[in-house]
């Protein structure tokens, strides 16, 4: 009597063996293929609303800019007034 199990027995055993070690790697291969989808997915909403958020930045700074330029316009036109209304050649104290 052998010790060991019948041939037919061990390459049933093997065959079971392979089929179930195929099975997971699929299995893992889709969980893989998955989880890179959901990654990739991620990354390009994440993507989209960074660049959405430096559209609205930019915008915003350029009304900024808009309204610090009609700003200075207004001081410019006031100074220009100012200078406009002064005399040639200021008087000194003594010559009043």
């Amino acid at each position: 009597m052998s010790t060991y199990p019948r041939m037919e027995a061990r390459v049933s055993a093997l065959e079971r063996r392979q089929t179930i070690l195929d099975a997971r790697i699929e299995e893992v291969s889709e969980d893989t293929k998955t989880s890179i989808k959901q990654l990739s997915d991620d990354m390009k909403a994440s993507f989209k609303q960074l660049a959405d958020y430096q559209i609205q930045t930019e915008h915003q700074i350029d009304a900024r800019f808009n309204q610090v330029n009609t700003r200075l316009d207004t001081l410019e036109m006031l100074l220009t007034q100012i200078l406009n209304r002064l005399p040639e050649k200021p008087q000194s104290a003594s010559e009043e």
